[in-house]
């Protein structure tokens, strides 16, 4: 079980470049990936994306890589020996001609910046680099989904309790029914056999009238239907794939049957115990938005 929030962070130094990788993520419907990448590696986006989708199911997971030369390879000159060369020939063809005097001095080539070229390393770029980034993705990855794992963790631990908490609520409510069911029947009879003595009514209708009404009354179905989903819960939790959805699926359906419940009781501890049930079902839920 993992929860979607997280972060992953990794460095990493190979073939004379220096890579930092950070993964943050937070709770969305879907899984969305952004990768923030150098202007030079635009091109790697899709790729890099797909490296980090494959490993996760949901949240919206935001990228950033730095990737820079580092020692001698950081800061760069290259020198247009060609160009070079056909200025020392013109230069010389000039002096021959009796135009200009003078050689060539290493002052006259810094005041012809397009002699001169500084670069930041990139002509190093090979498979080398592009494994240093594939590699260090994949380190800050898996720290992301350590985070989301030990966070996940958690997360069980607290919904295990609350599911407790929620099947004690499920068992009052189910030794408490047949004790109500019985005292709604007396009660109904007592008072359809006033109504008898004022209006003439047959046995047999008054005893069919009363056992509606107590039918109408009856949560059994609810109960075990709440039984069911608790069980169905507690399997979830035990899972160790993306159980998010199917979590707060359950959670409608239990706020469903603990609703048709408390419209069906009437006596004040079931109120009561409703009213708890329907408390523990908005703390899962909030708890669960955070599971993958």
């Amino acid at each position: 079980m993992r929860s979607m929030t997280g972060a992953g962070v990794a460095h990493a130094s190979a073939e004379g470049w220096r890579c930092h990788v950070r993964l943050a993520s937070v709770n969305h419907r879907f899984l969305d990936v952004v990768v923030r990448l150098p202007e030079r590696l635009r091109g790697r986006e899709p790729e890099l994306r797909q490296l980090v989708a494959a490993r996760l199911a949901r949240g919206r997971v935001e990228v950033e890589v730095a990737i820079e030369p580092e020692g001698d390879r950081a800061v760069s000159l290259a020198l247009d020996e060609a160009a070079v060369e056909a200025l020392h020939q013109a230069l010389g063809t000039l002096r021959e001609k009796g135009w200009i005097a003078g050689e060539l001095a290493a002052g006259d080539l810094l005041r012809l910046p397009s002699l001169l070229r500084f670069g930041s390393g990139d002509e190093g770029w090979g498979e080398g680099a592009e494994r240093l980034l594939r590699d260090t993705v994949t380190a800050a990855t898996d720290a992301l989904i350590a985070a989301r794992e030990a966070e996940g963790e958690r997360l069980r631990e607290a919904l295990e309790q609350r599911l407790e908490a929620f099947r004690a609520l499920a068992q009052r409510l189910a030794t408490r029914r047949e004790a109500l069911r019985q005292e709604l029947l007396a009660g109904l009879r007592r008072r359809l056999a006033t109504l008898a003595a004022e209006i003439p009514v047959a046995e047999e209708r008054l005893a069919q009238e009363a056992a509606l009404l107590v039918e109408r009354s009856d949560v059994s179905e609810e109960l075990d239907r709440l039984r069911a989903h608790l069980e169905r819960f507690g399997e979830l939790l035990a899972v160790t794939g993306p159980v998010g959805k199917q979590l707060d699926f359950l959670c409608q359906e239990l706020q469903r049957e603990v609703g048709t419940i408390g419209a069906k009781s009437r006596d004040l501890a079931t109120t009561q115990d409703v009213l708890a049930a329907k408390l523990l079902c908005e703390q899962l839920r909030e708890q669960i938005q955070n599971l993958e």
